[in-house]
């Protein structure tokens, strides 16, 4: 086992209530007010926003770092994340119209057997 400076502490509480803890109670939060599938590929981008983070703890502290370190080229993949997500969002928020769309067509179709119900009554008078 690796030996962790008194120091780490910090970050390994930060890790623990932010990273995990915090980050699922948003997910239960979010599931509450827009489609799962959408809270769930909110979830996938979990790892950018912890190597950004990293990335900004790095840029803006003075050493010791305890064995973090700045983005590499396995990042890259960071890339297909966001691609990926920003096709789930086009298509969640594509399909959220769509449904109001056909439930504005249906009301509107109710309104319209309503009032020419409502016509060939008072025409049968």
């Amino acid at each position: 086992a690796e030996y962790m400076g008194s120091g780490a502490i910090f970050a390994l509480i930060y890790y623990i209530l932010f990273t995990s803890i915090f980050a699922y109670c948003l997910v239960t939060w979010g599931n509450q007010y827009v489609q799962p599938s959408l809270v769930s590929a909110y979830s996938v981008i979990q790892p950018v926003t912890a190597a950004l983070v990293t990335f900004l703890v790095i840029s803006f502290t003075n050493p010791p770092h305890y064995n973090l370190n700045g983005p590499n080229l396995g990042d890259l993949g960071a890339i297909g994340i966001v691609i990926g997500l920003s096709m789930v969002i086009y298509d969640s928020r594509r399909e959220v119209k769509k449904k109001e769309a056909d439930e504005m067509h249906q009301s509107m179709l109710a309104t319209e057997f309503v009032s020419d119900t409502k016509s060939e009554g008072k025409n049968k008078k």
